[in-house]
C-alpha cells in the first residue's frame, strides 16, 4: 500500500497540459528560429544577388560626348550622376571601358583647385573637325555650361567684393552650337532602329 492510503495518485489535467506545452514548445521554438534566420539569409544575401543580376548583364557600348564646363573642384558634383546612370545601366565606351568621372569629358579639369587648371572643349575644333567627331558619337551630352567664375576658383565670399565676379570659363561657344547643330543633322537624317 502507498503512503496516500491506497489510493492512486492522479496528476490534475492543467499539471498534464502544460507538461505537454512545454513538451512541445522546444519545436514549436526551433520553428520560429529556422523561419527568423532564413528571413535573415534573405534580406543578407538579397545585396549579393543582385549585384550578380547586375554583373551578368551585357555592357552596352555607347559613344558620348560628356561637356560639363562648371567644374569649380575635384568633387565633379555637375556631373557625378550622370556617370552613376551610365555605369549603373552598363554604357561603356567604344573600348569597352567604362567612362570615368574625372576623365572622360569635356571642359573645364581642375588640376589644384584654386591654383591651376586647363580646358578641354571644342573651341579648337575647325568644321570639318566638328563634322567628324559628330560622326563618330552617338550623344552629346551638356550637363553644364554655366562655367566657372572667378569668385568661385579663387574662394573669394559673398560679400568680399561688391562687384560682379568675372568668368575664367565657361558658356556655350560657337563651336558647341556647330557641333550640335552637325549632330542632329546626322542623328535626323538617320532611320530610327526599332528596339
Amino acid at each position: 500500500m502507498s503512503a496516500t492510503g491506497g489510493k492512486k495518485s492522479e496528476i490534475p489535467d492543467s499539471d498534464v497540459k502544460q507538461s505537454e506545452e512545454l513538451e512541445k514548445s522546444p519545436k514549436k521554438f526551433s520553428g520560429i528560429k529556422f523561419r527568423r534566420s532564413l528571413i535573415l539569409m534573405v534580406f543578407l544575401l538579397l545585396p549579393l544577388w543582385m549585384f550578380l543580376g547586375w554583373a551578368v548583364q551585357p555592357r552596352k557600348v555607347f559613344s558620348i560626348l560628356i561637356m560639363d564646363k562648371t567644374v569649380p573642384n575635384t568633387r565633379y558634383q555637375e556631373h557625378l550622376s550622370f556617370f552613376w546612370v551610365l555605369r549603373y545601366d552598363k554604357y561603356v565606351k567604344p573600348d569597352k571601358g567604362f567612362y570615368k568621372l574625372n576623365a572622360d569629358y569635356k571642359g573645364f579639369f581642375p588640376v589644384e583647385p584654386g591654383l591651376s587648371y586647363y580646358a578641354d572643349d571644342l573651341n579648337h575644333l575647325n568644321p570639318d573637325e566638328l563634322d567628324s567627331l559628330a560622326d563618330l558619337v552617338d550623344m552629346a551630352a551638356y550637363l553644364d555650361g554655366y562655367g566657372v567664375y572667378y569668385s568661385d576658383w579663387y574662394g573669394i565670399e559673398p560679400g568680399e567684393r561688391e562687384d560682379v565676379s568675372p568668368m575664367l570659363y565657361g558658356g556655350i561657344s560657337k563651336n558647341d552650337i556647330f557641333f550640335l547643330q552637325a549632330l542632329s543633322l546626322i542623328h535626323i537624317s538617320e532611320p530610327t532602329r526599332p528596339y
